[in-house]
Order: C-alpha cells, then sequence, then structure tokens
C-alpha cells in the first residue's frame, strides 16, 4: 500500500484500505504471501456475504495486491491467476424515463431553487458528482457552448477526473441561462466559495458532499412519484441510456 498510494486518489486509497481491513486481512492476513494458494482465494471469495459485484469488487482488489506482490517479491506464481469472478445480474435500475426526469427536474425548479442549478447539471452533462462539484466559473466556455471537466474533488480533496483526462460536454442553452442567474445570486448573496470560483459552493464555501443532496433528492423523488431506488449516480446513468436511445 505505501509503494501505491502515490499512484492513487484518496478515494481509491480509502477503499484499498477498507476492503483490506474489513475483508481481506481477517481471513488472509496469517498467511505469508508466497504460502496463499488459489485454493484459498476460492474460498475466501465463496466465503463472502454480499451480492456478487460486490464479491467481485473485493476480489479485483486482492488480485491487484497479489499482482504487485508477485513482482515485486519475484513469487513464481500470482494466486489469482486463474480465480474467476462470480457472475453477476446484468445492471438494472438507478435510472429515470425521460418523463420522469422532467417531474423531478420540475419539482426543484419551481420548490428547491438553490438545488435546482446542480441537479440539472448533473442531468444535462452526466458527469460525476465529483466532477460536477468540483466546477469553477473559469470551466464556462460561452463562445463555444461547452463545460469544461478539468477536475474530480472527493471530501474536499481535488484531483484529477477519474479517467485522468480532461473533456469537455455541451452546453445547452437551458443550462447556460440556469447558471447564469446562479451567479447573480451568489453575488447577491455574497455567498462563501465565490472568491475561490466554486460554481456549487456549500453553505460554507466549502466542496459540497455528495451526502448533502440526499435529502433534496428524496424530496424531488417522492413529489415526482418515484418510489424505486435512484441515487446521484443515476443521473449520469439516465443521461448515458437517454443519449444511446437517439445516437450510435
Amino acid at each position: 500500500m505505501r509503494g501505491k498510494i502515490p499512484t492513487l486518489k484518496p478515494s481509491t486509497r480509502d477503499k484499498y484500505a477498507g476492503m483490506l481491513d474489513s475483508h481481506i486481512l481477517p481471513a488472509l492476513g496469517d498467511h505469508y504471501v508466497d504460502a496463499i494458494s488459489p485454493q484459498d482465494v476460492i474460498l475466501w471469495r465463496d466465503a463472502q456475504h454480499a451480492k456478487a459485484s460486490t464479491v467481485n469488487s473485493r476480489l479485483r482488489v486482492l488480485r491487484a495486491m497479489l499482482r504487485d506482490a508477485q513482482a515485486d517479491l519475484g513469487l513464481p506464481r500470482d494466486p489469482c491467476a486463474r480465480v474467476r469472478t462470480m457472475p453477476e445480474e446484468p445492471p438494472v435500475g438507478n435510472r429515470l424515463k425521460p418523463e420522469d426526469l422532467q417531474r423531478v427536474l420540475a419539482y426543484l425548479r419551481d420548490n428547491e431553487p438553490g438545488w435546482y442549478p446542480l441537479f440539472l447539471t448533473m442531468a444535462l452533462t452526466g458527469a460525476r458528482f465529483g466532477e460536477i462539484s468540483a466546477l469553477e466559473w473559469n470551466d464556462i466556455d460561452e463562445d463555444a457552448e461547452v463545460l469544461w471537466i478539468r477536475r474530480s474533488q472527493w471530501q474536499g480533496r481535488v484531483g484529477t477526473t477519474k479517467t485522468g483526462k480532461v473533456r469537455d460536454v455541451p452546453l445547452p442553452p437551458l443550462l447556460k441561462e440556469v447558471l447564469k442567474q446562479h451567479r447573480r445570486q451568489l453575488i447577491r448573496n455574497q455567498a462563501p466559495g465565490l472568491s475561490e470560483g466554486l460554481i456549487f459552493p456549500s453553505r460554507v464555501g466549502t466542496y459540497r458532499r455528495n451526502a448533502s443532496l440526499r435529502k433534496p433528492l428524496g424530496r424531488a423523488l417522492q413529489a415526482a412519484g418515484i418510489a424505486d431506488r435512484f441515487t446521484l449516480h443515476g443521473f449520469r446513468r439516465t443521461w448515458n441510456n437517454l443519449l444511446r436511445q437517439v445516437s450510435s
């Protein structure tokens, strides 16, 4: 872990450490690394009490660590080399139909105007929450009508995007106008975080955390009559799903 920390995002470091502490070391921590066999890994995999996608996520972390150990320590074999992942159900849900999305956004526009610009940006760009919450006003290019996704943040720690690449997304006229009004409101209120250039600062001027969006999203879903599970990442899944229906 010490060798990999400089190359990992903070969120990934926490994920790896959590999986080590809670799921890998309690079962395999007393083994010498060169004594771990594929059968040990299979028994560990099959003893996990979680859905297949979660088990596979843990297995991928273990596999990455053991591959690194093989390279770093000169081990004769990789214990995970032929250990397969669990079969997963095709991902379903966590996305909205167009009419449902319209009802959710309409509720936010009419009843939660302070939250509406953020949720509209998520709905119309398909960007991840960490990317949206790290946006700055200089990321908007009104002439080219694009929004630049240059960075991401996790719990206030800013880094590159998940893929490490800068990209641009279209800035539709509706979103362009809503963001203009949002900026005017921030200036009118002299909102904390305005001087730092943040488009969506928290009430104290820091980067927003996703937990702060759960209540307004819950109210919008309830008002729209949507009982199925829907998360912030569902806006990205909805955007991708709707895009696939009208594009190659």
